[in-house]
């Protein structure tokens, strides 16, 4: 019989040896509604993808609830066809936010800012599609609440690792890093794993800037080669 894991050990180990600053995410200017819909397109994909997609959904609908009323094949064509998971991420988005509209008669959270942690987390974890990678981010980002976010990628990666048991499923390993963290840390801890992630689990890796932040114009040669990297996006 194998020897139990020590997952606080494991679990430093692995964030010494991806490196990376310990930045928080840097988009934690969003609303909670904001952080939700962005949160759900990062899961299982990249913070390059997820800012493209979220600024396809800004400027081709209203608004949230202009999106949400949206059909489930105009919501893939604004995602992109080959977007990842792009199928199975728009009827839980979709799910949600249908949802989130049945419940406050608006597509917004900003009901969640009067209620507790605890409340808070409960609510986002009993909408319909919720992905637990989706409300912990939330949590950790919009209410600086403890959580550790954790996608089906990064939940095989720690498993390759060996920070985590096979046959557990992704709330129960969020939950014993949860426990092997401190909440101060879990911002940060988020970044890099994020960003380690985004790389197939290789080498060192640097938490991604502020995706949706505007940057500061550089030498033409350098805009032009963003202006095409966007337009070659999917």
């Amino acid at each position: 019989m194998s020897a139990a894991i020590n997952h606080a050990e494991q679990f430093a180990k692995l964030l010494k040896k991806i490196g990376g600053k310990p930045e928080t995410d840097q988009t934690i200017e969003f609303d909670p509604i904001d952080q939700f819909v962005y949160s759900s397109l990062l899961w299982d994909s990249t913070h390059t993808k997820a800012a493209g997609a979220f600024k396809r959904i800004k400027t081709t609908t209203v608004d949230y609830n202009d999106f949400r009323v949206g059909s489930y094949e105009e919501i893939i064509d604004i995602l992109g066809e080959r977007y990842p998971r792009v199928s199975h991420r728009a009827e839980r988005l979709r799910e949600s936010l249908n949802d989130i509209y049945g419940r406050e008669h608006a597509v917004s959270l900003d009901s969640l800012k009067q209620l507790g942690k605890r409340e808070a987390r409960a609510y986002l974890d009993s909408l319909c599609g919720a992905i637990p990678f989706v409300t912990a981010r939330v949590m950790l980002v919009s209410f600086d609440a403890h959580a550790v976010p954790i996608d089906d990628r990064t939940h095989g990666l720690l498993i390759s690792e060996g920070v985590i048991e096979e046959g557990l499923d992704v709330p129960k390993a969020a939950g014993i890093l949860e426990r092997a963290i401190k909440a101060a840390e879990g911002s940060a801890a988020h970044a890099r794993l994020q960003a380690w992630s985004e790389k197939g689990g290789k080498g060192k890796s640097q938490p991604a800037k502020a995706a949706t932040k505007k940057k500061a114009s550089g030498k033409k040669t350098a805009t032009k080669k963003a202006t095409k990297r966007a337009k070659a996006s999917p």
